[in-house]
C-alpha cells in the first residue's frame, strides 16, 4: 500500500463526492490535508471527519487559489 504519511495532500471539491472519496483515502494513508471547495459546501463537516484543514475556496478565482496554496505552504 502507498503511503502519505507526512506528505502534504490538497484536494479540491473535498467536500463532497469524489473529492471527498479521494480525501478519505489519503486521510486513511496518513496525509496531513487540506479540503478545498465552495463556502456554501458541506467543507467543514468533512474536515471535521477526516481532521482536514478547510480552505473555502471558488477555483476559478485565481487570486483565491495563490491565496489559499500560501497558506498550505506554511
Amino acid at each position: 500500500m502507498i503511503t502519505f504519511a507526512n506528505k502534504i495532500v490538497a484536494v479540491t471539491g473535498g467536500a463532497q463526492g469524489i473529492g471527498l472519496a479521494a480525501a478519505r483515502a489519503f486521510h486513511q494513508s496518513g496525509a496531513r490535508l487540506f479540503l478545498l471547495d465552495l463556502p456554501d459546501s458541506p467543507l467543514h463537516d468533512a474536515a471535521r471527519e477526516l481532521r482536514a484543514e478547510a480552505i473555502p475556496l471558488d477555483v476559478r478565482d485565481r487570486a483565491a487559489v495563490q491565496s489559499a496554496f500560501r497558506q498550505i505552504g506554511t
